[in-house]
């Protein structure tokens, strides 16, 4: 059997596992690949080797999802979000539209730095409780937070841009100012989700029955782990920590580790500490032993040639006379693409992308911009920030990528139609 036909049986049945909910995430994500790696042919010792690169592909991403959870959960045990949360809900009171605009402003402040994790790591921990205080769902917050980090992955130090550099042969300045008037646009078509959502809530009344309790003070008393006394040395420690995410250029995940023992020492003695970490142990350790089970898949997906053999089988049914819209066509797909396949399969595409047009005569910076907005990498469960966001909103991966996926591929065609009408990407 072709490693094609191998790849696309092994993520038809890791998703429907996935889909169903019969099982916990970690199962297709472990065992589904192993059994798909041996039946290609793979030694025990080469299935291993691949275990071994994918997982330890994750080991950032797990460290920093146990100490931002856990300072974001020590920090909010303090009472300093409630305070905040309070203030800010009798500024906005039972205004649904005006919470979602700055949810998609912070989210565009909060990618200043091109990093999906910083973004919602900003984000989605100050503005959660809001929502659930309007009785918003927690869906169209990590909704709302990607569609403002989407438009500023126009920023020539994000990932996204630099990462294209290399085949669209300019600097990543020239690839940010030709994508800036789709991010324009990106930023636009955000604010109608918000119009219609706003719609949508004013059907169902929730503004009346927030209205009653979007005056009222905020009350921590019933928290004995509340420290609101020290709630603006913990302010200044919040503000100083975000700071440093954008201008301390360590791993991230050093950052929380630091911060999460001067919030501990700061305001509770040994046996508190001892009971939070108890305590919030199940939030940190779920979402990281995902992550390094969905190191595994791409572990095994990369290194048996899985990937590759999948693109070549789409780039094989491109009929010829299509081949000056490959790359078009390859931008309508991103989104689908992204929920069944790691990201990475992209980059060996690349060339072949730019290869192509040339033959055509098209400019690589031109091939290259429509994968600068990129909406799938922020609906794809593959994805370990995606996940990590979902945790942060308290919702799961699978949910948001059903809320966000289909919505976001909507902006995707949109902003290629944009694309091809004003021949940007020709």
């Amino acid at each position: 059997m072709s490693l094609a036909i191998l790849g696309i049986l092994m993520i038809v049945v890791c998703f429907a596992l996935v889909l169903s909910k019969r099982v916990h995430m970690i199962v297709p994500f472990i065992v589904v690949p192993i059994v798909f790696a041996a039946l290609s042919g793979a030694s025990l010792n080469e299935i291993s080797e691949y275990v071994v690169s994918g997982v330890s592909s994750t080991n950032n991403a797990v460290m920093l999802i146990l100490f931002s959870v856990a300072y974001f959960c020590v920090l909010s045990e303090t009472g300093m979000f409630d305070v905040i949360v309070g203030k800010i809900t009798r500024v906005t009171g039972n205004n649904v539209t005006v919470v979602m605009i700055a949810t998609v402003l912070i989210a565009l402040i909060g990618h200043l730095d091109g990093a999906y994790n910083t973004t919602y790591l900003i984000t989605i921990p100050t503005l959660l409780p809001i929502y659930k205080r309007l009785k918003i769902d927690s869906r169209i917050l990590m909704f709302l937070t990607v569609m403002g980090a989407t438009a500023m992955c126009v920023v020539p130090w994000g990932a996204g841009v630099v990462q294209l550099t290399p085949f669209a042969g300019v600097e990543a300045i020239d690839i940010s100012t030709r994508a800036l008037p789709f991010a324009i646009l990106a930023l636009v078509m955000a604010f109608v989700w918000i119009g219609i959502f706003t719609v949508s809530y004013k059907r169902q009344g929730i503004g009346a029955a927030v209205m009653e309790t979007a005056g009222e003070k905020e009350d921590v008393s019933d928290n004995p782990n509340a420290r609101p006394e020290k709630f603006w040395i913990n302010f200044i420690v919040f503000v100083v920590s975000i700071i440093c995410l954008f201008f301390v250029h360590i791993q991230i995940y050093i950052l929380f580790m630091i911060f999460t023992a001067v919030v501990l020492v700061i305001n509770y003695d040994v046996k508190t500490q001892n009971a939070l970490i108890r305590k919030y142990s199940a939030t940190m350790l779920a979402p990281a032993i995902l992550f390094m089970c969905i190191g595994v898949m791409v572990g095994i997906m990369t290194g048996t040639g899985m990937v590759e053999a999948v693109i070549g089988v789409v780039l094989d049914a491109i009929p010829a006379g299509l081949a000056r819209y490959t790359h078009v066509i390859f931008g309508i797909l991103l989104v689908p693409i992204y929920l069944v396949l790691p990201y990475q399969v992209m980059l060996p595409i690349y060339p072949i992308l730019t290869g192509i047009g040339a033959s055509m005569g098209i400019p690589a910076v031109s091939i290259m911009l429509p994968f600068v907005l990129q909406y799938g990498t922020a609906c794809s469960p593959l994805v370990a920030a995606t996940n990590l966001g979902a945790e942060l909103a308290e919702i799961n991966v699978i949910d948001h990528m059903k809320f966000s996926a289909w919505r976001c591929w909507i902006c995707s065609v949109i902003l290629m139609a944009a694309m091809c009408i004003t021949g940007a990407v020709f």
